[in-house]
């Protein structure tokens, strides 16, 4: 008997051997906003519950930064450039928990922001002049290990949404001062990484119906023995 419960043990250790690995799958998206001061969506896919048992879910941002150009017109007069400025914002939408806390800078000529040509750029009257923005990193590889009391938004088959939004404006001396931000931009970068234990494949199942057939078989004849 002693005999048989060991044969029993040996198959059934063979049969329930230890669970799969546990596996990443990862989703990325960019969105580029021009010159706006209203948020626009930023989409990534949700966890898909068929493939396995969510264990983990990573928001990162690759990059997050402003550029691009503006225009100026100084109008009814020559006129100075005296000051761009611009505020950034990338969060997650309002109708999610997303468990993101929201990345924002309002960055300027008067910090760290550069402009070619520069600020005190002289303006001739009615004539537009375009100004490039030196690209400005407001955050790089910026990691968030979501908490699990978020999960349950981020399983589906739909989208998460982030926000991303950008308002920039300038000061000039000019009779009357004429601004075009439109190509003024903000840039976001995003990727979400889903861990989870994966559903076993069908073939696992045969295996372990079968080493419990051959296992019930053993035992049998061991006690008709």
């Amino acid at each position: 008997m002693r005999t048989s419960l060991a044969l029993l043990a040996a198959s059934s250790a063979a049969v329930f051997a230890a669970p799969p690995a546990s596996q990443t799958v990862s989703y990325s998206n960019t969105l580029t906003v021009n010159g706006t001061n209203t948020y626009s969506d930023l989409t990534l896919s949700q966890f898909n519950t068929n493939l396995g048992t969510l264990i983990g879910v990573t928001l990162t941002v690759n990059e997050f930064s402003i550029g691009g150009t503006f225009d100026a017109t100084a109008v009814n007069g020559p006129g100075v450039l005296n000051y761009f400025g611009t505020s950034a914002f990338l969060r997650q939408k309002v109708t999610n928990s997303l468990g993101f806390t929201t990345l924002s800078v309002t960055e300027s000529t008067d910090d760290n922001l550069v402009i070619t040509p520069g600020v005190g750029a002289a303006l001739t009257q009615d004539v537009t002049q375009q100004f490039s923005i030196t690209e400005y990193i407001i955050a790089q590889n910026a990691v968030t290990n979501v908490a699990s009391g978020f999960w349950s938004a981020y399983e589906g088959t739909g989208s998460i949404y982030l926000q991303l939004k950008n308002n920039p404006g300038i000061t000039m001396t000019a009779p009357t001062a004429q601004f075009s931000g439109t190509n003024a931009t903000a840039f976001a970068d995003v990727t979400v990484t889903y861990t989870y234990t994966p559903v076993p494949e069908p073939s696992t199942y045969g295996l372990m119906l079968g080493g419990l057939a051959l296992a019930g078989a053993a035992l049998r004849r061991r006690r008709k023995a």
